[in-house]
């Protein structure tokens, strides 16, 4: 377990000082150790000086600026999922983290490099920066209002994923169809509102065909005609 910086509230990141609380020495906060744990239950920490944060810090730039430079000259080739016998795509999966996309750097192994995520943060890392970036693109397009971010997003996502308007479970991706109909998508309550905390919701994509920007009124008209034409 990690301890908790209690002048942030939040876990140490690399480069936090000691809490206001602790002894002062100047140290800078490195790393946790996962595998060493302490006999108050919370995993050992790494502090660092000052002038050896910033050399590892330099050597660590140093050496992504080379695989970089490597890579713009010649990428090394891309690792083959044995399961497939292709590529990495966005979603494979591998124990317990999912395949997210490859980096513009050539790994000492001779492979560029990849990024993977656990799977408990798929939908936050998705929400973050998938789904914020459509928003802001299409606020910007519609001309509508923002003020949430990813944190809001993940508060507000369905917990069990259920769509609340058919009931239908929400999945990442496509379905086996090759559609989103059972994907999440954040709908606009008051379309003119935008996207604002109290007017924002997860649908699944297939409900959110069905709504569009139809009001309350033109979609009921529409299932009475279907209704009628179904009993015809």
């Amino acid at each position: 377990m990690k301890r908790i910086n209690p002048d942030t509230g939040k876990i140490f990141k690399r480069g936090d000082v000691r809490p206001s609380n602790y002894k002062q020495d100047g140290r800078l906060f490195h790393s946790y150790n996962m595998s060493r744990i302490q006999g108050d239950g919370y995993c050992q920490e790494s502090w660092y000086t000052k002038d050896k944060l910033d050399n590892e810090n330099k050597n660590t730039l140093a050496k992504e600026d080379m695989r970089r430079k490597a890579y713009r000259k010649k990428p090394n080739p891309k690792r083959v999922n044995p399961k497939t016998n292709k590529p990495y795509v966005k979603g494979d999966v591998a124990k317990d983290k999912i395949f997210w996309g490859y980096t513009a750097t050539n790994l000492d192994s001779g492979y560029v490099g990849e990024i993977w995520i656990k799977k408990k943060d798929l939908l936050r890392r998705t929400l973050n920066q998938v789904t914020m970036g459509n928003i802001r693109r299409r606020a910007k397009k519609l001309g509508v209002p923002i003020d949430i971010d990813g944190a809001y997003l993940f508060s507000i996502y369905p917990n069990p994923p259920i769509c609340p308007i058919l009931g239908i479970e929400l999945e990442m991706g496509v379905d086996d169809k090759g559609t989103n109909k059972t994907s999440p998508s954040l709908d606009r309550i008051f379309p003119e509102k935008g996207y604002v905390k109290g007017n924002v919701v997860f649908i699944s994509g297939y409900a959110n065909m069905i709504k569009q920007d139809a009001t309350s009124e033109e979609i009921m008209k529409v299932a009475k005609w279907l209704k009628k034409k179904e009993q015809s």
